[in-house]
């Protein structure tokens, strides 16, 4: 019958070796799944660029055929999306992880449009669109995304 002390020593260096084994294996894990993030954030964000070219290739086509009122139709359209979509910033982004990019496009998408009116009929676009040209920094932190935010060291924005 083995020892007592053998029995000890046995049960630890199991229990060590468990534990190294269980933190590798944790960490492989963790990184595997961190790569899946990654690569997951990566094609959207690839994905978006090729729809971005798609459109643009439609842009640039109705201007180069002298189809003026057709493409500044197409890239309004297309502002008035992103626009409803910013309408949701201020719901879905805390204001400490607000960035100023985000107020400087609606800066210049609210000049445009006093020069411009939108031409939207009333309904749920046209109400995110005027909701978005309303929205403004309130107690954001100023600083361009992607800086840190000195008063908590956090990093802002994406």
């Amino acid at each position: 019958m083995p020892s007592r002390l053998t029995l000890v020593v046995t049960a630890g260096a199991a229990l060590t070796i468990g534990t190294v084994a269980g933190y590798y294996a944790g960490r492989s894990i963790e990184g595997l799944y961190g790569l899946r993030a990654f690569a997951t954030d990566m094609t959207i964000s690839y994905y978006d660029s090729g729809s971005r070219v798609i459109k643009d290739i439609g842009y640039l086509t109705a201007l180069r055929s002298g189809d003026t009122p057709k493409a500044i139709a197409a890239l309004e359209a297309s502002l008035n999306g992103e626009l409803a979509w910013i309408s949701t910033y201020h719901l879905y982004m805390p204001a400490q992880g607000r960035c100023a990019h985000v107020y400087e496009a609606l800066d210049a998408a609210r000049t445009y449009v006093a020069a411009n009116p939108l031409q939207l009929p009333p309904g749920a676009e046209r109400t995110k669109v005027e909701g978005a040209l309303a929205m403004h920094p309130e107690n954001a932190p100023v600083g361009k995304c992607g800086e840190l935010v000195p008063s908590n060291n956090r990093w802002r924005g994406p």
